[in-house]
Formats: C-alpha cells, structure tokens, sequence
C-alpha cells in the first residue's frame, strides 16, 4: 500500500514538473522596472506632491520649513506614501 501511495506521489511530481516547464505560471511583472515605467510612476507621485513652485500660498522658506528633516505623508490614489526630504535635496529641486 505504500508503494502505491509513494508511486502516485512521485507521478504526481513529474506531472507538475512536466507542467511547469511548458505553462507559464504567475504574472511577469518585469515592465513595471523599465525606465518608461518607472518614470511614469515618479512623474505620477511628483504630482501628487505639492511644493507650491509658484508660490501661490506659501512663500519659499515656509515651504522649505514644512517640508526638510520631516516625514510628510502623501495620499497618491489611496495609497500613503511617506516622504522625507533632507535640505541638500530640497536645494537641487529648487536649483
């Protein structure tokens, strides 16, 4: 009796192994990391975020106080993205 069950154990190994090799199982998610891709997603959050360029509500070093050495949380559909912007890479924005 154990040998049967050993026999339809190993069968059953070598069917789905036999399976996996000529059906792709699971979803490819290797276009998400293409550089068009990747550039659509930080345009997307990039506006989501508001540094008020212009200047329209907050004057620059008030913008620049609420934002540097802070963790901010941005809402991008649903989604909560924390943020966390050190002065260096404040400055390069605004250069």
């Amino acid at each position: 009796m154990e040998v049967i069950v050993y026999l339809f154990y190993m069968m059953t190994m070598l069917i789905m192994l036999t399976k996996s090799r000529f059906v792709n199982i699971g979803v490819d998610c290797s276009y998400q990391f293409e550089p068009e891709y990747m550039s659509m997603m930080a345009n997307y959050i990039i506006d989501h975020i508001d540094m008020d360029i212009e200047m329209e509500k907050r004057t620059n070093e008030k913008t620049r106080k609420y934002w540097v050495d802070k963790v901010r949380v941005v809402n991008v559909e649903g989604v909560e993205l924390k943020l966390n912007i050190d002065g260096d890479s404040y400055d390069r924005f605004f250069d």
